[in-house]
């Protein structure tokens, strides 16, 4: 599953290749429950109001998460692995707002460049099943490094907020119905929900808990995501790494079911199916804690 030897550090993936998705990862992908994330911070221990707050984005991507908080706190460092990925985040937040943002490559999962107490409250949105390799995995060794990165540069009270995709949920995206063995390989990339509190609370957080918003869809808008023609596009694929783990020729068979099955109106059924299961499970997690002192 991983990529060759040196590639994941370039890319800041162990799958995916971020320079080539910066150029279309924007097109379905949004900023969801990020008022989640808001609320989180505020109820924060620093003292320091929402507004006056300095942030840390890890794992910026193209911004969108960055640009969609950037005007409720006091000042913004996006940090990404990827020089595409981060470029796309600085044009897109440059004279967006009066709040000052600033731009640091760094390669997760050491937040080696920034110093102790630095921050108020960070988020990190759907990185982290992107750090782990097939030999840190099983221990989530990499995410436990991160945590404690994330604990030492906040202060103490400040808010860590990470939006995951937990195992299960992986049953709620439909167009993975219809790759069933990339499906599963793409489970075991994810930190199950109490393998993430727990993680959270060994580095140190307290109040370590879970959200998850049932109507957060990960793409947007709704009708582009339910699609039956979406994942026939490259682009469209692009937009989620989740394709990234297939091998071989599974990807040709799934496209060739999804186009016959939306023919005959099949790929509604599956549709449906997996929508009834967000429902009740979500598309993704927030998982939040309070550094301690």
């Amino acid at each position: 599953m991983n990529k060759a030897a040196g590639q994941a550090m370039s890319d800041g993936s162990s799958y995916e290749n971020y320079h080539e998705a910066a150029r279309v990862y924007d097109g379905i992908r949004h900023a969801g429950g990020y008022e989640v994330i808001l609320g989180a911070w505020a109820a924060g221990g620093t003292g320091v109001p929402l507004h006056k707050q300095r942030v840390l984005d890890i794992g910026c991507g193209t911004g969108n998460y960055a640009a969609a908080v950037a005007p409720h706190v006091g000042s913004l460092t996006c940090m990404d692995g990827n020089a595409s990925m981060l470029a796309k985040c600085e044009q897109k937040l440059t004279g967006v707002c009066g709040t000052p943002v600033t731009f640091q490559q760094n390669l997760l999962p050491s937040l080696a460049v920034f110093e102790d107490n630095s921050f108020d409250a960070a988020m990190c949105n759907l990185v982290v099943h992107h750090i782990e390799d097939d030999a840190t995995r099983p221990s989530w060794a990499n995410l436990t490094t991160l945590v404690r990165e994330a604990k030492r540069v906040l202060k103490p009270g400040g808010v860590v907020c990470f939006n995951h995709i937990t195992p299960e949920q992986v049953d709620a995206y439909w167009f993975l119905r219809y790759v069933p063995e990339c499906k599963e390989r793409w489970r075991s990339t994810l930190v199950p929900g109490a393998d993430f509190l727990r993680i959270l609370g060994a580095a140190g957080f307290e109040r370590a808990a879970r959200t998850t918003p049932l109507d957060y869809v990960l793409f947007q808008p709704l009708e582009c995501y339910l699609d039956p023609s979406g994942p026939l596009d490259p682009d469209w694929r692009r937009s989620t790494s989740m394709w990234s783990v297939g091998e071989g020729d599974e990807l040709a068979v799934a496209l060739h079911r999804i186009a016959a099955d939306g023919e005959n109106g099949i790929v509604h059924n599956e549709m449906e199916a997996s929508e009834a299961v967000r429902r009740q499970i979500g598309h993704t997690c927030f998982f939040y804690g309070v550094a301690g002192h």
